[in-house]
């Protein structure tokens, strides 16, 4: 049923803010939804990528692949991201899960930030990420990482595989020098 919202929250299909008083559709025990969803409008209208607001090329889908990447910005800002597949078996229907480095483990201390669809058409983002998080430098790292080119993608893979000496794919110590610099060990290289 449309009802009016009355406590802010997220769309869990174009996962964007839905402002207290704005139409949704809402059945009991599931989660509010925009009625019209205003990304996939957008989208449709604009041929905008979801989630960037400076591309101006047609939709495509996000071609990222599971490992390890840090993304360096202008100012020298880093982000990693770590990018897997699902462990359960019963979701392993070609959902990938992303997850940011918000402590100084790289092994351990990392939070869920959402998830790229099964047809890799779109990210989506976790409930409990703010939109001030989403509009910041790390929505705009994630933008790069999911929608950028494999060679963009590599070398975010060697500067994590740098500056943590783990392979970028896998995540296993790296000790042979051509692999360090490569950022990926030789097992991981003969399955790219």
């Amino acid at each position: 049923m449309v009802i009016s919202a009355r406590f802010a929250s997220i769309c869990p299909r174009c996962s964007t803010m839905i402002e207290p008083g704005s139409p949704v559709n809402w059945e009991r025990g599931s989660h509010a939804e925009h009625v019209e969803c205003p990304t996939i409008a957008a989208v449709e209208e604009t041929d905008y990528v979801d989630g960037c607001q400076h591309c101006t090329q047609q939709a495509r889908p996000i071609t990222v692949r599971p490992g390890t990447f840090t993304v360096v910005g202008i100012q020298h800002t880093r982000r990693t991201f770590r990018i897997a597949k699902p462990r359960e078996i019963a979701r392993r229907d070609g959902r990938m899960f992303v997850k940011l480095l918000t402590g100084s483990s790289n092994e351990t201390d990392y939070t869920y930030v959402g998830f790229v669809t099964p047809d890799h058409a779109r990210f989506i983002w976790s409930r409990d990420i703010s939109s001030s998080v989403r509009a910041s430098v790390t929505g705009t790292a994630l933008d790069f990482l999911l929608y950028a080119d494999d060679e963009s993608r590599r070398d975010a893979g060697r500067t994590y595989a740098l500056e943590s000496g783990n392979c970028y794919v896998c995540g296993r110590l790296l000790t042979v020098p051509s692999s360090i610099d490569a950022g990926i060990g030789p097992v991981c290289e003969g399955r790219q």
